[in-house]
């Protein structure tokens, strides 16, 4: 991914509302498959995170194991809230 298309996908992701909130039983199977959905419809995904979630393992691995999970890229990640986009082959 270029720089540019980074810093255009940080913009576009800025606009957006997130669609998937991960909640206190953290990334489960239901979650990975929702954001798989979300990122084959939509491309770039918002996700927010529960704050109790965050005390278990520091935000950014989370976003990392996601992201690894669901086999896409992270883009940005402010506080508990992570942005995803597919990887491109």
């Amino acid at each position: 991914m270029t720089t540019s298309n980074l810093y255009e996908l940080k913009a576009r992701s800025r606009l957006l509302k997130p669609v998937i909130q991960v909640g206190k039983f953290g990334i489960t199977n239901n979650v990975v498959e929702e954001v798989r959905k979300q990122l084959k419809k939509k491309k770039v995904v918002k996700i927010k995170f529960l704050k109790s979630i965050t005390r278990e393992k520091p935000m950014h691995n989370l976003a990392l194991d996601l992201a690894s999970l669901t086999g896409s890229e992270l883009i940005h990640q402010i506080g508990s809230t992570v942005v995803l986009t597919e990887k491109k082959i």
